[in-house]
């Protein structure tokens, strides 16, 4: 899913198997498109991003937490890139791994029942 046309003719050409649609993220509750058992997000919008529709559960202003609240309604699990003020832990610059959540992370996991954890590179098993 991509919203730029462009970004999404190079997609069809380097990978041509998958299908490739072109809309805002915002818009896959609508679509009707099924479950998926993993959605992997790589680079959504980061930030205080404007909105085109309503999300679901989470109303604050990280793009980043309604694109895993979108996701969460149409796969079993997912796997995000996120900025570091946005993560539930502190790793980078820091002398050790440490969990640790700002207030808008919090409100993110009150909001739609969702914890964000990290995985740090390892697959979590069902």
């Amino acid at each position: 899913m991509e919203t730029n046309p462009r970004y999404v003719r190079v997609g069809r050409r380097v990978l041509p198997q998958a299908s490739w649609i072109r809309a805002d993220i915002l818009a896959l509750p609508g679509m009707d498109l099924g479950w998926f058992d993993c959605a992997i997000a790589t680079n959504p919008p980061f930030g205080a991003i404007t909105r085109t529709a309503k999300p679901p559960g989470y109303t604050g202003r990280r793009f980043e937490y309604h694109t895993i609240a979108v996701v969460a309604g149409l796969a079993r699990r997912g796997v995000f890139i996120v900025p570091r003020i946005s993560a539930p832990f502190r790793y980078s610059g820091q002398a050790c791994y440490r969990v640790e959540r700002d207030n808008e992370c919090a409100r993110f996991e009150r909001d739609t029942g969702i914890t964000l954890e990290a995985n740090r590179g390892q697959p979590r098993r069902a």
